[in-house]
């Protein structure tokens, strides 16, 4: 007998907690998908407020509500869904995001025709509390060779907004709460796996004041994540040199002159430690640093023909012009008018 006949193709997985303003949206906004072979797991880290009750009005069988016996926090809730989950992938969704009506069936489409690909996710839109369109939108429009390479520097997926292939978290799982949880797990996977956003606005991220202050929480463990990667190039990064890392620009601050030259020495240090070490292509990984620098030099475009000449005269800037031309284009038009 096969024992997967009636099993769903998708566990789009829910972690709960106090969100009872937003948890029904959330699940409607699944229960409208075009494509309707999965199942909902949601796990409940022991809320307070009146989110289950709201989850249990809904009198669907493929919505699978479990509890944690005591709150447990929220690694210990991502992995106990992994742990939970049977099907062939999982879509992740917080409760207070919304999956727009397409985006199940353009992520399992991708999925299962790109047996190479382990995560698939997209660009997301910014919804404030109410619902509305704040017209800001995350595209991390970032090819997957180049991937591996951004995760040095910044988490390149909306959490909300990911479908993995469970094949690839069998030996991985969300890690200690020392570790902003989603970006660590992106970067094991992407050891092995490759990875992608698909070019369309299909997830909406709500803001408001509870995960605003999450996102804050987190910030240093972002910074653990950094440091473990640069490890991995031999460099021992230090307080100061991990804001001119993380740094693209400085907008109308007196020392952004000082800031663009230890820019450009930092990037040039990355460079040089990949040819030595070798993790990543030489060719692609000086791509990715040569966009870095002319992202920080055209951000601070306002200083005038300095930055203009700055970045010509640098090592970094070698090539560009083949590679980056509309947007070499555009810093020279923002030069000219001093433009932020």
């Amino acid at each position: 007998m096969d024992t997967n006949i009636n099993k769903p193709k998708i566990t789009v997985f829910i972690p709960l907690y106090n969100n009872e303003k937003y948890i029904g949206k959330t699940i409607e906004s699944i229960l409208k998908q075009t494509y309707q072979d999965f199942e909902i797991l949601i796990i409940d880290d022991k809320s307070t407020d009146k989110s289950v009750e709201i989850v249990m009005s809904y009198n669907d069988p493929r919505i699978r509500l479990m509890h944690n016996d005591k709150n447990e926090g929220v690694v210990y809730t991502r992995n106990r869904g992994l742990e939970e989950t049977h099907t062939d992938y999982i879509a992740i969704l917080d409760s207070d995001d919304i999956s727009l009506p397409t985006r199940l069936e353009e992520q399992i489409k991708f999925l299962e025709t790109h047996h190479d690909f382990a995560l698939v996710g997209t660009w997301t839109e910014i919804i404030d509390s109410m619902g509305n369109k704040t017209g800001v939108v995350w595209k991390n429009d970032i090819s997957p060779e180049m991937i591996p390479m951004i995760l040095l520097f910044q988490n390149c997926f909306s959490q909300s907004s990911v479908m993995i292939r469970m094949k690839a978290v069998e030996q991985n799982r969300y890690r200690s709460p020392d570790t902003d949880e989603d970006y660590d797990l992106w970067i094991q996977i992407s050891k092995k796996w490759k990875m992608w956003n698909i070019p369309k606005i299909l997830t909406q991220y709500r803001t408001h004041q509870t995960n605003i202050s999450k996102k804050i929480f987190k910030r240093p463990f972002v910074e653990n994540e950094i440091k473990n990667e640069l490890s991995r190039l031999n460099i021992d990064i230090n307080d100061e040199e991990m804001v001119i890392h993380k740094t693209n620009y400085l907008y109308n601050k007196p020392d952004v002159k000082d800031f663009i030259l230890k820019r450009e020495q930092w990037l040039l240090k990355l460079k040089v430690a990949n040819q030595n070490v070798g993790l990543f292509s030489e060719k692609t990984f000086t791509e990715v640093i040569q966009e870095r620098w002319l992202t920080s030099c055209s951000a601070n475009a306002y200083v005038g023909f300095w930055i203009w000449k700055t970045f010509w005269k640098s090592d970094l800037s070698n090539g560009t012009i083949k590679t980056n031309l509309p947007a070499i284009l555009k810093f020279f038009i923002k030069c000219l008018i001093r433009k932020t």
